[in-house]
């Protein structure tokens, strides 16, 4: 019984759960804890900001799911079922992750500019989820209208 739950585990750390909603749970879960401990860790050595390390681990936890998704197919043998799995689960994104990922990645950049304009600025102390935040509720709804434009233009 014991060996079962560790080859189920193993299957979902490996990007081929056998059931979609635990392996996003699993792959966005994970993510999301990177995220915070990599925060924390930030926080911990940086003497700056404190910035809330679980809705930092929130806003990365798209970008980080779908970094690990395109790691774990790139380092697996093409044609392996490994790689087909998280080839599929890369493929099959709905247009809500795509603008979660959207999201994450304009808060990572503006997480980092906010941190890179602390360190220049000698004694800016700017809070880096603030910018993020806005960033990454922007970053999707611009993407949304973007798309919606150029559908409306006629060629």
């Amino acid at each position: 019984m014991m060996n079962n739950a560790m080859n189920k585990i193993k299957g979902y750390a490996m990007g081929m759960g056998g059931n979609d909603l635990y392996q996003n749970i699993a792959d966005y879960g994970g993510a999301a804890a990177i995220g915070a401990i990599g925060q924390q860790g930030m926080n911990m050595i940086s003497g700056g900001t404190d910035p809330n390390p679980f809705l930092s681990g929130a806003l990365m936890a798209p970008a980080l799911t779908s970094a690990g998704r395109l790691g774990r197919g790139m380092s697996s043998r093409i044609g392996s079922d490994m790689y087909e799995a998280n080839a599929r689960l890369i493929g099959d994104e709905n247009a809500y992750q795509k603008a979660a990922f959207l999201g994450s990645a304009a808060s990572l950049g503006a997480g980092a500019l906010t941190s890179g304009y602390n360190t220049v600025a000698g004694g800016a102390d700017i809070d880096n989820n603030i910018p993020a935040s806005i960033l990454a509720a922007a970053a999707p709804l611009t993407a949304y209208l973007l798309s919606q434009r150029a559908k409306s233009i006629p060629v």
